[in-house]
């Protein structure tokens, strides 16, 4: 037996999600947590390809586990409706059926707003969220909480790096990075289905052919997407930058991410690619911290507005990031209380 600590799918994080067939999944209630052995939440109600459904939920680290714990000969597992696992395994074959659940599967990695790492030290006792105080307290606090973001991207980082090897742990980052939220998931399956050993020497044309074949059954998000965002404005940047550069993909910067994809991928997108995947990837904490971000988007004014600051205050990337952290550990944050009692609690999966 073993034991994971795997946090609960989150309200933020109940909408909107792709099922590894590609069907889409909403997460009405998640189910309650069971108190003995069985499946690890019971009586869950979701909607899978508009289809209202009810069961349990299993959860797993990899979607292997289903097989490596035998829950498909036990009867006592025959009411799953969806299994969930946290990561996707590296290099696995996913057409072995022997492997997979009957039920519905969800790879939650890809699909998360956090990191697994940003994840992981919430739910067991990450850094303690900071009260309010005075505007030029709060902001140095927020630079602390911004160091830790970084540093737990940059641990993360190390881990894929020790599974994949360092070249492909940044080409799989910085393609899933080419995503906005819904389309992180199908950024990510294209890096695995194409891996960076499968691009070299290929030129523009070959490429667009390899990660066409791959991308054509992917659940690409279209719907509402604007021209600058869209899947295929982003890989076909991708398709333009990679033959141009020979280096390794760490040593990019914004501006030449903009020049060599022929400005398919835009100054906002690059410099977020940068900041969230390379500087964490080459551990390059001063370069972090002298970025100086653009305008505020959404998520960076809600922040704010929660903290009671004005957004034009988060004038550096680590103060951005460490308003994100406050806000997304707490949906229910109110200025003055610590964050720390309103963690996420951690699941235990038999």
């Amino acid at each position: 037996m073993y034991q994971a600590r795997v946090p609960e799918v989150g309200p933020a994080c109940r909408r909107g999600l792709l099922l590894e067939d590609g069907r889409p999944l909403d997460v009405h209630f998640p189910g309650h947590p069971a108190a003995a052995g069985g499946p690890d939440f019971r009586d869950a109600r979701l909607r899978i390809a508009g289809v209202e459904i009810a069961g349990d939920v299993e959860l797993h680290l990899e979607p292997s586990g289903w097989r490596r714990h035998g829950h498909g000969g036990d009867s006592g597992y025959a009411g799953v409706v969806l299994h969930v696992a946290l990561h996707r395994e590296f290099f696995a074959d996913r057409a072995r059926s022997r492997d997979r659940a009957p039920a519905a599967e969800l790879v939650l990695e890809p699909q998360l707003e956090l990191s697994v790492a940003e994840l992981a030290a919430w739910t067991e006792g990450g850094p303690p969220g900071p009260g309010v105080g005075p505007p030029g307290e709060l902001l140095a606090r927020l630079e602390a909480l911004g160091r830790a973001r970084f540093d737990r991207r940059r641990a993360a980082f190390a881990r894929a790096a020790q599974a994949a090897g360092f070249e492909e742990a940044v080409y799989r980052g910085l393609m899933t990075a080419l995503g906005y939220r819904l389309n992180k998931a199908p950024f990510a399956e294209l890096a695995r289905l194409v891996p960076r050993s499968a691009t070299r020497g290929l030129d523009r044309p070959a490429l667009e052919r390899r990660y066409g074949d791959a991308a054509a059954a992917l659940p690409w998000r279209t719907a509402g997407v604007r021209p600058a965002n869209h899947p295929a404005r982003r890989l076909a940047g991708w398709c333009r930058l990679l033959p141009a550069w020979t280096g390794s993909l760490a040593a990019l910067d914004p501006e030449t991410i903009v020049k060599r994809s022929e400005g398919l991928i835009g100054a906002d997108r690059a410099a977020a690619m940068v900041a969230s995947i390379l500087l964490p990837a080459r551990n390059d904490w001063t370069a972090f911290a002298d970025l100086r971000p653009g305008p505020p988007d959404r998520a960076v004014r809600d922040a704010a507005s929660a903290l009671g600051l004005d957004p034009e205050r988060l004038a550096t990337m680590p103060q951005r990031w460490g308003a994100l952290e406050m806000r997304r550990g707490s949906a229910d944050f109110v200025p003055g209380e610590s964050l720390s009692a309103n963690r996420l609690a951690p699941v235990q999966s038999q």
